[in-house]
């Protein structure tokens, strides 16, 4: 069976703090991030469980790659682990109605 995956962008920009003291000395404007989420299932989800997953997360929109532009910095583990993070969403988000086949990982888009 095959899975499908969404990726969507976090609503919230944030300033990453340790890079803003390295740069607070130079000219150079604050970096700031977006969490992406990849989001796996092992079917596509409905209407109602997009908007679902979407507000768990709060996310704002779908995310593709042509969103994406050279100056973009993408920071994510390596695929087979699973983060304390990941394991957590899961849990949550299975236990609002969704099968154990659900599976998330957590991207930063600098």
């Amino acid at each position: 069976m095959s899975q499908n995956y969404h990726i969507l962008l976090d609503k919230l920009l944030r300033k990453d703090s340790n890079l803003y003291r390295i740069q607070k000395n130079s000219s150079k404007t604050a970096a700031h991030y977006q969490y992406l989420y990849k989001v796996y299932y092992n079917r596509d989800l409905s209407n109602d469980e997009y908007k679902k997953v979407c507000a768990l997360l709060n996310c704002q929109a779908t995310f593709s790659e042509n969103d994406i532009v050279e100056t973009d910095i993408l920071v994510s583990s390596r695929a087979s682990n699973l983060s304390p993070w990941g394991d957590k969403a899961k849990q949550i988000i299975i236990h609002c109605g969704f099968n154990d086949s659900f599976k998330i990982e957590q991207i930063r888009l600098y």
